[in-house]
């Protein structure tokens, strides 16, 4: 059977042609010459649909035509045309085929699918979750120091420090001189930028070149003024302390403004003379600092050989440093006596499961006795032996007369406790829920309880103890022998240092212990979860 040829149709008719470009001539098809004979008139369905054709397309051009005259003839002022009596343009037609809605038109492409607008809960309560404690290599946020200069987010300047920091080995490399001649508050806000985005860390030679001062180069800062320095991340990585030392210790001699006169008076008697110091040191005016985040290299040997230059120091950041002793390694260390067996240092491997933090406790008062202006301390995530701080070897009179605040925060809370949370939530972890937690995430809680309640107890027995002292100081019969411990020769020493201090062996404040949080029902909860672990209620 022959195959059946489906018929084609034109998608696009073709346009008519011209009429100059008719031939003259005899047709030479007689079916052409039919067919014009047979529509003389043009009545035919395909002259009618051409005729349409021609008449659209002049309408087009004709709107277009308009909307080009209208954009492109002169206009006149409205002033003019009020003058001139002139009726106002009517505005100019829309474009043809544009369309004009009362909205704006949607993004393209197919609507999202309802998968990808839905948030992920990994099938866990917001409220059951818990956040684990931060790592050591985490440096994506770190905690500012009080009163630090930071510029706006989003301003060039700190899109240019923090492009600073990020390739801060090219540019001491390369920009020496650049970097010196920085103001001293925009210095401040790069060592915290250089902390957070920084990849290896600003060393020793970083910050020779960064503080260099006026005599060693022209138009350079130097420290003059500096209040703010924060070495979080620095401590035991990039920067040893035995090289911080070297930097505090350093003085800086102290250009005269006449050189070639004589300081020495005509007599040693005269009321006007005065001792000037030749130098000061380079950070001589440091009040806050941040040696938070320490590696495993940074001892507290070398931290009590770096507090003596310290002395103008009253913001000291310590967050994240480990259990103060002189002997790390040695800890699960003895040596043979004839009395037996002897630790070889003064903390055994047990010691945190005795709550023995008698070596840290005096580590602390050698601590205290050269930072003798400290007001604030950060102690956040060193929740394992805070509790030294409740040791009869701190001396709350002394050294730490003046401090004001101890930051003892674990550094992390759990979801339950956050703001917005439901305050049913930890007893839900506790009881171990259906859907809400887990064992692990249970332990954690506890532990993070365990600590809270550890901290709030060594805070009632701190403050209880400034209390009985302060009561005793203030009795009358204690007058006597509170005038004595005043004149004592250590007093002298550091009363030129900071005369607006209260005397020596008096507080009239208490001493403020803050956490990650500060609602009253958290600290219920505390004490309740604190008695249902301990009656072994679950």
């Amino acid at each position: 059977m022959p195959k059946k040829r489906a018929s084609f149709y034109a998608t696009k008719p073709s346009s008519p042609a011209h009429s100059s470009l008719s031939s003259s001539g005899k047709p030479k098809d007689a079916s052409r010459s039919l067919a014009s004979t047979a529509s003389p008139t043009g009545n035919s369905v395909n002259d009618r649909i051409q005729q349409l054709r021609l008449s659209q397309g002049s309408q087009n051009a004709r709107a277009s035509s308009d909307v080009l005259n209208a954009g492109t003839s002169p206009t006149l002022p409205p002033s003019l045309r009020h003058i001139l009596q002139i009726p106002d343009a009517s505005p100019p037609r829309p474009r043809p085929g544009l369309r004009i809605t009362g909205r704006m038109r949607g993004p393209s492409g197919p609507v999202a699918p309802p998968s990808w607008l839905k948030r992920r809960d990994n099938g866990t309560s917001s409220q059951a979750r818990l956040r684990t404690p931060r790592h050591d290599g985490e440096r994506t946020k770190l905690e500012r120091l009080p009163g630090s200069f930071l510029p706006e987010e989003r301003s060039l300047i700190a899109t240019t420090l923090k492009a600073l920091a990020r390739n801060w080995g090219w540019h001491v490399e390369y920009d020496q001189c650049y970097l010196a001649t920085i103001p001293v508050r925009y210095k401040e806000a790069l060592l915290h930028y250089n902390a957070c985005y920084g990849a290896n860390g600003i060393d020793k030679a970083g910050l020779e070149v960064l503080f260099l001062d006026e005599t060693e180069l022209e138009d350079a800062t130097g420290a003059e003024g500096l209040t703010h320095l924060d070495l979080a991340t620095f401590t035991g990585n990039s920067l040893k302390l035995n090289e911080l030392r070297d930097l505090f210790g350093a003085k800086k001699a102290i250009a005269s403004a006449d050189e070639d006169s004589d300081p020495t008076p005509e007599s040693w008697d005269a009321p006007e003379f005065t001792a000037q110091p030749s130098a000061l040191p380079r950070f001589h005016s440091l009040t806050h600092l941040s040696l938070s985040h320490p590696n495993r290299a940074a001892t507290w040997k070398g931290l009590l050989d770096l507090v003596p230059h310290l002395t103008t120091v009253t913001h000291l950041s310590l967050a994240y440093w480990p259990t103060p002793t002189l002997s790390p390694n040695s800890t699960t260390a003895y040596r043979e006596t004839p009395q037996g067996n002897v630790n070889y240092g003064a903390r055994n491997f047990y010691s945190a499961f005795d709550d023995d933090w008698s070596e840290a406790a005096s580590i602390l008062r050698r601590l205290g006795k050269s930072t003798i202006c400290l007001k604030w301390l950060d102690l956040t995530s060193c929740h394992p032996w805070v509790q030294a701080l409740g040791y009869k070897q701190i001396d709350w009179f002394g050294g730490w007369q003046a401090l004001e605040t101890v930051k003892v925060g674990q550094g992390w809370i759990p979801d339950c406790f956050k703001e917005g949370s439901d305050k049913l939530a930890w007893l839900q972890i506790y009881r171990l829920s259906p859907g809400y937690t887990s064992i692990e995430q249970r332990n954690q809680l506890l532990d993070w309880v365990q600590f809270e309640h550890k901290t709030g107890r060594m805070e009632g027995s701190v403050n209880a103890l400034i209390d009985r002292a302060k009561n005793k100081v203030d009795e009358p019969e204690n007058e006597e022998l509170r005038r004595e411990r005043n004149v004592s020769d250590w007093n002298s020493d550091w009363r030129h240092l900071a005369p607006d201090r209260p005397a020596l062996g008096y507080r009239s404040n208490r001493v403020v212990f803050e956490r990650d949080w500060d609602d009253w029902w958290i600290a219920e909860a505390i004490v309740d979860l604190d008695h249902l672990l301990r009656n072994g209620d679950g």
